[in-house]
């Protein structure tokens, strides 16, 4: 099979180790006390200032990188947060945000329309407030974050709604697909909740039971891989975990990934450019091969799409066969068999 054009793309670029993406942690701090996080309680050594911030962005772009993926935490509670992203578009980095959504105003949607934002993500947990704030464990975070998209609808500005799937939200999962249909969303639904970072409360008892993943797969709010995948395409999990993209914690410490936590160098100690061309994390990453997984001898391995950096997380090595992953991937296989 010939690879297709993106494929091509992410294979050139990898093979010239650019960083295609920087996520970044902006800040630890939340106004919501969502019960799946997985960053939970994190205490990093204080918030990059914004002049770090630029003075990393201009490294980042003499490195060739792309895209900026602004997170948290909740971004928006950085009094500097606007500036940041005036100062990224200005440098012509294609701009992405995730947000909970629920400290947006009308000035604030006009202003992201006018800086050019590529998207903006907002998490929707349930169709109803009472679900919804029952995740978030703040009351009134549902009618503040609907306000949030009925603004960027209105001024224009593109947005997707990300919807983890736990076992406690899966009845109201069709209602809000219903919702989204007819407001004219995009939304995705997420099945895969990680394993806690650093809290002492983990998030994975809210794992979606096997039943609820066959019924998500039959109705297909789990969308889950390419029918038409082969072992010569350049699978998602590779184009980045250290290859083309990176993450920036709150305090300037790099990892392969929000949820792969190797640190890779510090920003406040070393430059970019060491940390991404010289880190003994990122060349180990670089170096493995398909076969250094144990998912590789996996009769549904060539259709799996997942990021294996979850692994991580449960068995303290990503090479180790990613559990959860492995679950999901077989319910739904078995159900289209």
């Amino acid at each position: 099979m010939e690879l297709k054009s993106f494929d091509k793309l992410f294979y050139k670029l990898k093979q010239s180790t650019v960083p295609f993406l920087a996520q970044w942690e902006l800040t630890t701090r939340c106004n919501l006390d969502c019960i799946h996080c997985c960053i939970k309680n994190e205490h990093l050594n204080g918030e990059l200032t914004f002049e770090e911030i630029k003075d990393i962005l201009y490294q980042l772009k003499a490195e060739n990188c792309m895209v900026q993926r602004f997170s948290g935490g909740e971004p928006f509670l950085r009094k500097d947060f606007f500036k940041i992203l005036e100062l990224a578009t200005k440098m012509q980095f294609a701009v992405l945000i995730l947000s909970n959504g629920t400290l947006l105003d009308e000035g604030d949607a006009k202003t992201l329309k006018k800086l050019g934002i590529m998207n903006i993500q907002l998490s929707l947990y349930g169709a109803t407030a009472a679900m919804h704030d029952s995740i978030t464990l703040v009351k009134g975070s549902f009618d503040k974050t609907m306000n949030t998209i009925r603004l960027l609808k209105k001024h224009k500005v593109s947005f997707k709604i990300a919807t983890m799937s736990f076992n406690k939200n899966f009845e109201e999962l069709k209602e809000l697909r219903k919702m989204a249909k007819k407001e004219k969303w995009d939304i995705g639904f997420d099945f895969v909740i990680f394993p806690a970072i650093w809290s002492s409360k983990d998030p994975v008892i809210l794992r979606a039971s096997d039943e609820q993943i066959k019924s998500a797969a039959k109705s297909k709010l789990l969308i889950w891989s390419n029918k038409k995948a082969s072992k010569k395409r350049f699978r998602a999990e590779d184009r980045f975990r250290g290859h083309l993209g990176l993450e920036i914690g709150s305090s300037g410490k790099v990892f392969p990934s929000v949820i792969n936590r190797m640190e890779a160098g510090d920003l406040r100690k070393s430059t970019f450019s060491h940390i991404w061309h010289r880190s003994k994390v990122f060349n180990y990453i670089r170096n493995l091969n398909e076969k250094s997984f144990e998912c590789f001898s996996c009769k549904y391995y060539n259709k799996c799409c997942r990021n294996r950096d979850i692994a991580y997380l449960e068995q303290g090595s990503i090479t180790a066969k990613p559990l959860e992953i492995c679950r999901i991937n077989q319910i739904f296989h078995k159900n289209k068999e």
